[in-house]
């Protein structure tokens, strides 16, 4: 609960916020339907009673933590997802062909398994955000009168 309200208070545009929560109950959703667990259940009971926003990426570590990940595996998949998902929108909005976008995530798979160490070993407390210009553009979004992506 700790760690999902410190990742809330991080994410300062409204549409990064909103999208995180939205996705995370519905993992929280999927993951129930799946089967029971414990700490899955008290969690989900947390986010019910208002104790806790319900932040995708807490969802997700405590599913797969749940279903046996260590957290590297987590992070791994969280990252890989992320830059997938990155690399689909660029696809669809700048000249990138799926060839090029299979040859970014094998050129990053070292800095993602990098990174997915560094974060299974760092505490919590030291999360923070900076990412000014994407957050900007964030914001930016979310007033557009023409918008690209629903988050």
């Amino acid at each position: 609960v700790d760690i999902d309200q410190l990742l809330f208070a991080l994410k300062l545009p409204a549409e990064a916020s909103t999208s995180s929560t939205r996705t995370g109950r519905q993992l929280l959703v999927t993951a129930g339907r799946l089967g029971v667990h414990p700490v899955l259940s008290a969690y989900d009971m947390a986010v019910k009673e208002g104790l806790a926003p319900g932040c995708h990426a807490v969802v997700f570590g405590v599913v797969t933590a749940e279903w046996g990940l260590s957290p590297v595996q987590a992070v791994v998949v969280e990252l890989y997802t992320y830059a997938a998902n990155l690399l689909g929108a660029a696809l669809r909005t700048v000249r990138l062909d799926h060839v090029q976008a299979q040859e970014i995530i094998m050129r990053i798979r070292p800095t993602i398994a990098e990174a997915a160490a560094i974060a299974a070993r760092t505490d919590f407390k030291e999360m923070s955000a900076f990412a000014p210009t994407i957050e900007s553009m964030q914001m930016l979004h979310q007033h557009a009168h023409v918008r690209l992506f629903a988050s």
